[in-house]
């Protein structure tokens, strides 16, 4: 914690070939408590994604790792 403040993640680019794949079991988290940094705003719907419509908002451009 050089900078005093909690880690940050964000969901690979749709570009990105590792972005859609096989997730081994071996490398899932099985529970975090992550919490939406709503100040850097919604991500824009991707036409890739088979997991929601793209009139369908759910998710954030970063999220905090809580600890």
């Amino acid at each position: 914690f050089n900078r005093k403040r909690l880690y940050r993640l964000e969901f690979y680019p749709d570009s990105d070939p590792d972005a859609y794949g096989f997730l081994s079991p071996d490398e899932v988290i099985r529970g975090a408590h992550i919490v939406p940094a709503f100040q850097y705003g919604a991500t824009e719907p991707s036409p890739l994604s088979l997991a929601c419509n793209n009139d369908e908002f759910d998710d954030w451009l970063y999220y905090y790792v809580d600890m």
